[in-house]
């Protein structure tokens, strides 16, 4: 498949390696401002939607480029592999779904975390936790500042993508964020409750001065731990109720390579390309897209 890479910065140049490693794949095109002259690069967005045999973009431009890029991309009958999140709200994203169906093309968004192994393993043992009751996460890093884009809309949707991964297309029945700094750019925290009564605390920040990355389920019946920066990056604690506490259980610990998950994620967007669907990509994406129109009051939410 001749694919297109649109966009060359930081992680452009990541998920350039992985489309050269893949040998389904041929690289045909880097759409960028700054272009080699080798005849691979090229700051014509034009001439690659032009280009029919291009079956598929790969976009790793700023979010508010996002809608632009993917609609025109979609109108030209290519598939969409989208950086996340693919628009900052659900309006935007409803375009794109219609386009996508009129035009026969995949729209996927690179929700990493999604296809990570120990959050796939999560999901298999949600069922021994009984009644989940809380879900909390953390983000935390130095820097990946981005100028009018919010730490929602930067790191936030890693996590939010996760939710309807774990528990699907669950209704948010209360959303609520607090952040400094006027627009929420470095620091922020999101309080959630979804439907049956699942509360969810995410903390968000930029200015860490180490990286973060956890997520947790609480249950009537055990509680599971990822921490992708940790050597054991998936425990499981079983317990039950006895009296005012709880006797522990069954305890249980993973160590999951998480250092390769955009391999898989590409490998997951040239299945739903073979399989002719978005699969639960598209359900994750949308979703995450509805929760940032909640965020920012967008699209009558």
């Amino acid at each position: 498949m001749r694919v297109a890479l649109i966009g060359y910065g930081y992680w452009g140049r990541i998920l350039r390696r992985y489309l050269d490693a893949d040998p389904r794949i041929r690289l045909a095109r880097i759409c960028s401002r700054d272009i080699q002259p080798d005849g691979l690069y090229t700051d014509d967005l034009e001439e690659v939607l032009l280009d029919e045999g291009i079956e598929a973009l790969f976009i790793c431009t700023p979010i508010d480029t996002h809608f632009a890029i993917c609609e025109r991309g979609l109108m030209a009958g290519k598939h969409i592999f989208c950086e996340k999140p693919t628009t900052k709200g659900w309006g935007q994203f409803q375009v794109l779904e219609q386009l996508a169906a009129e035009n026969g093309g995949v729209l996927y968004t690179d929700y990493i975390y999604t296809v990570s192994p120990s959050i796939q393993k999560m999901r298999e043992l949600l069922g021994r936790c009984g009644k989940i009751r809380l879900v909390r996460g953390g983000i935390g890093q130095f820097g990946a500042f981005y100028p009018g884009d919010s730490i929602y809309e930067v790191i936030g949707v890693h996590l939010f993508s996760i939710l309807p991964y774990l528990f699907g297309d669950v209704a948010v029945t209360g959303c609520r964020v607090d952040g400094l700094y006027g627009d929420h750019t470095v620091h922020g925290d999101v309080s959630m409750e979804l439907a049956g009564k699942l509360r969810v605390e995410l903390r968000l920040d930029l200015l860490h001065p180490k990286k973060v990355r956890t997520f947790s389920v609480y249950g009537t019946e055990g509680s599971i731990l990822f921490d992708m920066m940790d050597e054991v990056t998936l425990r499981f604690c079983g317990y039950r109720k006895v009296g005012a506490g709880y006797v522990v259980g069954e305890r249980q610990e993973w160590r999951f390579d998480e250092r390769d998950n955009l391999r898989y994620v590409v490998d997951d967007f040239l299945g739903c390309i073979e399989a002719g669907e978005d699969g639960q990509n598209r359900m994750i994406a949308e979703w995450v897209d509805a929760v940032l129109g909640k965020i920012w009051n967008k699209d009558g939410s």
